[in-house]
């Protein structure tokens, strides 16, 4: 066991091959982002005492109070460790939790794409998909069981659509 781990330990040190997904060669550079200026220009627009928002503008923005969206992501920072801010791979602080829940509601408040929304918090396009999958995804962004089928198709065929699901032209 332990002659097997040291094989696969002179393995990684010595191989030419890319570790993981991070920078390789003929990978294109990382967009300088500039995520801490956004960050706490978010936080001086809704987080802080006096905020240059109000709670309206935020309520409309969010389409939920700020105690509210305080909770939720008190909720997840304590359950799991993905929402809190860490340090990236060469030291530089990484994005606010309120940054990461904020793409994820706008991407479903507003049915906005992951690269305006990551226009909005200074955030790469596969960051802003894995926020919205780690909030939303168990639940909402699974595939139809057989009963939600059922269901939606009931609901076409009601609305006159029988047999239509997932058609967005309604001519499949």
């Amino acid at each position: 066991m332990v002659t097997e781990a040291a094989m696969v330990m002179d393995f990684i040190e010595t191989s030419n091959e890319p570790q993981g997904r991070g920078s390789r060669p003929g990978k294109s550079l990382n967009h300088h982002r500039q995520r801490l200026s956004r960050g706490k220009n978010l936080m001086e627009d809704y987080f802080v005492y006096r905020p240059i928002f109000s709670e309206d503008d935020f309520r409309r923005r969010y389409r939920m109070c700020p105690h509210v969206f305080n909770h939720i992501m008190t909720d997840l920072c304590t359950q799991d460790s993905y929402w809190h801010k860490k340090a990236d791979a060469i030291g530089l602080l990484g994005l606010l939790p309120q940054q990461k829940m904020t793409v994820a509601l706008r991407m479903l408040a507003y049915g906005a794409s992951a690269d305006q929304c990551a226009e909005i918090c200074r955030m790469g396009e596969s960051t802003t998909l894995e926020c919205m999958k780690k909030l939303f995804g168990e639940e909402y962004l699974r595939a139809p069981t057989l009963a939600d089928l059922r269901r939606l198709l009931a609901r076409g065929e009601q609305r006159g659509f029988p047999g239509m699901n997932e058609s967005i032209d309604c001519m499949h």
